[in-house]
């Protein structure tokens, strides 16, 4: 933190914050170009140093505005009033070898303009300071309440009651409309995702923190309208500025913070792209502001013509492509594509960002940009080659799943709840990679098994080609990145339910095998909700780990009405035909599973997630934690339910845990 803090002081000392003191020194120097443009040159010429005397002195009535000008030359008052007395004898306007005596309507007028300037300055730094210091205020409120629940976590648990409730009920858990959170909200293209109450009232914070500071000491109606927009304008490009490295950090992987916080990705994503959308605003007010300056003083033909000009609007030509086509609907069509376009436009963006401010001494904000995004995208190969490229085995299991399991370095850990991003070291594919949540093999040591739904994309490619590959089983180069995620403090509740659907069995699974092994005294129920009885190969040898332990399985399958064997055992529903690949033929039916799961309560239909929660509390004799990953439908119906039930059980600590991840 010793580190960022410096680095910070850093960024804003190149912006050069100048007293009214220091401005007499330069006004003074600009004004006799003469001699040079810095204080050394003053300092070695006698006329110099006697014109730059005369000006300070006979302008300015306090020795307070020439002090700077005497540290900076090592000079002491007696030899700098020595300078005065000498300049007044020879002083000659016409002559450069003698001193000169500047106008004083002249030296103050600009005096003043410089201090209007600098004010703008010093303003646009202390409230893009303040912006900064907003988001660190919000994650060190996220931080406190993520860490006491693991370094108090009896406390922790203990927390219940009414206003309590209400709060994690209204704010902390609660859509912030609707029921939807994990789910997006389609109309037509039109496509998003809501936040929760507690991040849009971050997100809204943010907004009018904004704008405030747009707007304050920028609009001032006994000043004329060009002279507000002008400071309106470069307040909005010094605000940009100052948040462009916070937006990289927000939207990488890599990201320290969420280790601090203990927040999700996911919610990372979320302000990174508020941040995104609040900064092309502000350029938008930026350059517009500029332009019409600029054309009302009649210089635009020829200001358009500097090179940091043309760089400024290239730079916002790239913010509004890249938040264009971030919208939900461009991105879901192609993620790939997303993913290299958005690369492409963000170092354009920086590059021309760094063009255009290097004359305001703003260019630091975009290499503090660069090291951030060079920072992710160097951890990133970091974790890629210290795991190594290994030979992973892909197998398809009931045509819908594809198993894979990786050989790991046995220093490499994994824990519940985390996920790595997969690169399968194909032409075709291998620069493509996609999180999935890890479990360790329950078969082989130094071993990682991942579950891969076949989509789409990548994953369609890859059952296509072990269709036609014996015993439905390949071989492929394969690299992992990870693990990433936070872990959560559900473990330290007494209770402990998990909701599962699909695929989203793997990362609960893990969470399950370690309770096992290190909190053997708690009560674990785990669900697992899925369409098909053939799905249960997938996770069969998997399945069997949990006999015998701490973890008791339930399983709904639904599409059955009751458990008796039928013509679906096989995996052969209607809508498929005679259409039956191998390895669906090769599926276990359901009698078959349930004598290899004596142990798991097996249940038909589609399970009531309200009732279950209900039933979960209601049976439980202290704190509860209920862990969700599934489809966004279920896990959104899972959080209401819990919410629900603050409304009436304030006996207990309940708490919520999702391992769903989406933006």
């Amino acid at each position: 933190m010793k580190l960022i803090y410096l680095f910070y002081i850093s960024l804003v000392a190149s912006l050069r914050i100048q007293s009214r003191e220091q401005l007499a020194c330069v006004a003074c120097g600009e004004l006799l170009p003469q001699y040079g443009d810095n204080y050394k040159a003053f300092c070695s010429n006698p006329p110099a140093l006697g014109s730059m005397a005369i000006c300070l002195i006979e302008n300015f009535k306090s020795d307070k505005y020439y002090q700077d000008f005497l540290k900076a030359c090592s000079l002491e008052k007696s030899q700098f009033f020595f300078a005065y007395k000498n300049g007044t004898k020879y002083v000659n306007i016409n002559n450069v070898e003698y001193p000169t005596r500047l106008s004083t309507s002249d030296v103050i007028s600009y005096w003043t303009r410089l201090y209007t300037i600098a004010d703008q300055m010093t303003y646009g730094i202390y409230f893009g300071s303040g912006l900064l210091a907003y988001w660190g205020v919000v994650m060190l409120i996220g931080g406190i309440f993520y860490w006491f629940n693991f370094i108090f976590p009896h406390s922790a648990k203990n927390i219940h009651g009414k206003f309590t409730n209400w709060l994690r009920r209204s704010f902390i858990l609660a859509p912030t409309f609707s029921h939807s959170h994990a789910k997006s909200l389609k109309h037509g293209i039109f496509e998003m995702m809501i936040p929760l109450r507690m991040e849009t009232l971050v997100i809204i914070g943010w907004v009018v923190l904004c704008i405030v500071f747009l707007l304050v000491d920028t609009i001032n109606f006994s000043t004329s309208l060009w002279d507000m927009k002008s400071r309106v304008g470069l307040r909005a490009g010094l605000l940009v500025s100052f948040n462009v490295p916070l937006l990289i950090l927000f939207g990488g992987r890599n990201n320290f913070t969420q280790w601090l916080t203990g927040w999700s990705q996911s919610r990372f994503i979320l302000f990174h792209k508020w941040i995104a959308r609040m900064l092309l605003i502000m350029l938008i007010v930026h350059a517009s502001c500029k332009t019409h300056v600029l054309m009302y003083r009649g210089v635009y033909q020829a200001y358009i013509g500097y090179e940091y000009i043309r760089w400024g609007i290239v730079g916002i030509v790239m913010v509004g492509c890249l938040t264009a086509h971030s919208w939900m609907y461009i991105r879901n069509m192609n993620y790939e594509v997303f993913l290299i376009l958005h690369h492409i436009f963000a170092i354009i963006f920086i590059a021309s960002a760094w063009k255009h401010t290097v004359p305001t001494n703003c260019s630091e904000f975009y290499y503090a940009a660069t090291v951030v995004w060079g920072a992710d995208k160097l951890f990133r190969l970091v974790r890629i080659t210290l795991f190594g490229v290994k030979t992973a085995k892909l197998q398809l299991i009931a045509d819908e799943v594809i198993k894979v399991t990786v050989p790991k370095p046995s220093w490499w850990l994994s824990f519940p709840g985390a996920v790595a991003y997969i690169y399968f070291l194909k032409p075709t594919c291998f620069w493509q990679s996609h999180p999935f949540s890890i479990i360790d093999s329950a078969l082989e040591e130094n071993t990682l098994t991942f579950l891969v739904k076949v989509k789409g994309g990548i994953t369609h490619g890859l059952c296509r080609q072990l269709r036609k590959s014996p015993n439905l089983t390949q071989e492929v180069k394969a690299c992992v990145e990870g693990p990433y995620a936070q872990r959560h403090s559900g473990n330290f509740y007494d209770n402990i339910v998990m909701f599962s659907t699909g695929t989203g069995v793997s990362g609960l699974y893990q969470a399950g095998i370690d309770l096992i092994k290190h909190h053997s005294n708690k009560r674990v129920r785990f669900y697992w909700i899925i369409r098909y009885e053939r799905s249960i190969n997938w996770f069969l040898k998997e399945l069997m780990m949990l006999q015998d332990t701490i973890v008791e399985p339930v399983i709904y399958i639904t599409n059955l009405t009751d458990l008796t064997d039928s013509s679906n055992s096989k995996g052969d529903d209607s809508s498929k035909g005679d259409h039956i690949y191998k390895s669906e033929k090769e599926c276990l039916s359901l009698n078959e599973i349930r004598t290899a799961l004596p142990f798991v309560d097996f249940r038909c239909g589609r399970p009531n997630i309200h009732d279950l929660v209900y039933e979960e509390v209601e049976t439980s004799q202290s704190s509860i934690a209920f862990i969700t990953c599934g489809n966004a439908h279920f896990v959104d119906n899972a959080r209401n339910a819990v919410r629900n039930v603050l409304k009436t059980n304030r006996s207990k600590r309940v708490e919520l845990f999702e391992d769903f991840q989406a933006w």
